[in-house]
């Protein structure tokens, strides 16, 4: 069971705010401010920050400048999908009607919260719904959320707008990433929450065929803004580049695992085999930490291939 510690100062009078919001932070004390100060004194809304071992001033800034939120202090960092299962299991209980999964890097107005849900209240059909995804100038989209707006991932959605036909509240999706994702209560009570063995990346990719499988529908919202502001850095191969190198590579592996009709046997093959390649180009291109990635990698997914074959023993 995640350990954690739990700091609940809002006033539990009254009836529960429709649609909780959960935010997972992480070395977060300069965005809390960005993503926080927007929502709080919202009255629909209710607010849980989860905050995953930060070593800097997150909590302390949380606790300072915004002591009507719930926080969550875990003791080790849990990755995106685990704590935000922890953010919202600690709320299941205040029966809320929608949950906003909000990145600590990203910026949205109640109001656009507010109009998520009432579209997605008038199309039940849709698990989850997305507003528009800008950058902090408002002048351009992110650019890896613009790429979910090509004809093969939203089918309709440029065709109306490039037609200058009127568009419509939502356009079905094969994936936004989750950001910025309004999930309503009926898909949370059938699909759950995220899958708890994917620790950083792809967590969502999963969540997404998960709602889809459950017969529910992914859904972007032209008419809702939001901000999602990225860290781009300098593209050097730093110590963090390697990090996410290898939390990406990993659940990637997990992703195909789980969806693939590969045996496991065949799996075991697959891991070494890939893992094999990715060391002999590492080696040749002289990169000794994207050498020791891959080995790394390759170890995790033998020892969760060993561990899922002696669950079904």
């Amino acid at each position: 069971m995640d350990s954690d510690t739990s700091f609940n100062t809002k006033s539990s009078a009254g009836q529960s705010p429709s649609i909780l919001v959960v935010i997972v932070l992480h070395e977060a004390a300069e965005w809390v401010e960005f993503c926080l100060a927007p929502l709080v004194g919202a009255e629909f809304l209710d607010i849980v920050c989860v905050d995953n071992a930060s070593s800097d001033e997150t909590v302390s800034k949380l606790l300072k400048d915004f002591p009507s939120i719930t926080l969550i202090c875990s003791e080790e960092n849990l990755g995106f999908g685990r704590a935000n299962n922890l953010g919202i299991d600690n709320s299941l209980r205040d029966n809320h009607q929608h949950i906003f999964l909000l990145n600590q890097d990203a910026r949205i107005a109640p109001e656009a919260i507010l109009e998520l849900a009432e579209i997605q209240s008038n199309n039940p059909s849709f698990g989850v719904v997305s507003p528009l995804h800008f950058t902090r100038t408002e002048e351009d989209l992110d650019p890896l959320f613009s790429s979910y707006l090509s004809s093969d991932v939203t089918p309709q959605l440029l065709s109306d707008l490039l037609l200058r036909k009127t568009p419509a509240p939502v356009y079905a999706t094969k994936f936004v990433n989750a950001a910025l994702w309004l999930i309503s209560s009926d898909c949370l009570s059938r699909v759950g929450v995220f899958d708890p063995r994917f620790p950083h990346y792809s967590e969502d990719d999963d969540y997404v065929r998960r709602v889809r499988i459950a017969g529910f529908l992914v859904g972007i919202c032209p008419g809702v803004m939001a901000e999602h502001v990225r860290g781009y850095g300098s593209g050097g191969r730093t110590a963090q580049f390697y990090r996410s190198a290898e939390s990406r590579s990993y659940s990637n592996a997990l992703l195909k695992m789980k969806y693939g009709n590969r045996g496991r046997a065949t799996q075991f093959l697959d891991v070494l085999r890939a893992g094999a390649i990715d060391f002999f180009k590492s080696t040749l291109h002289v990169d000794p930490r994207g050498a020791a990635v891959s080995l790394r990698v390759t170890w995790r997914l033998v020892c969760f291939l060993l561990r899922e074959s002696n669950k079904g023993a």
